[in-house]
């Protein structure tokens, strides 16, 4: 492993471990705020998707980063997990967004929605992707991260 490689896994391991720690702690009213902020972010997203794109995007990252937190606070639901789907892909995280929506599909087998959102992500991860790119390394170990459960990191 290359000093660059175990650079890279250093900051991904702090950054695992600072929003375990953070998510673990929160309270109900806690967590219904962060829903909330989570939501109105989405929603500004929206509102920019068209007229300002940078500022779209910054707003689904946000957002996505918000639903992470409840995922991490022990929420499991597929609503959440879509909410988080959504808020990635639309953010360019398409490997966050396809683990969320795996596991929203879990959890709501049936639902029609999420089976269309997760091959969306797909085919936009694999439209961008080549095998030769060194950030595919990054991004398959964020990856993991946003997919693995919190109690079994």
């Amino acid at each position: 492993m290359n000093q660059s490689q175990l650079c890279i896994l250093s900051v991904l391991a702090v950054s695992l471990w600072t929003s375990t720690v953070i998510a673990a702690d929160l309270t109900f009213e806690q967590q219904s705020q962060l829903l909330q902020e989570a939501t109105a972010t989405y929603d500004r997203g929206l509102h920019f998707a068209e007229t300002d794109v940078a500022t779209a995007k910054d707003a689904f990252s946000e957002a996505a980063t918000k639903y992470r937190l409840l995922v991490d606070s022990g929420i499991r639901n597929s609503q959440l997990y879509e909410n988080l789907g959504n808020a990635a892909l639309q953010s360019g995280q398409y490997g966050t967004a396809i683990a969320a929506y795996e596991h929203a599909a879990v959890l709501a087998p049936s639902d029609s929605s999420i089976r269309k959102h997760l091959g969306h992500a797909r085919s936009l991860r694999d439209a961008g992707t080549s095998a030769a790119d060194g950030s595919h390394l990054v991004e398959q170990l964020a990856s993991w991260n946003q997919s693995v459960p919190r109690g079994w990191r």
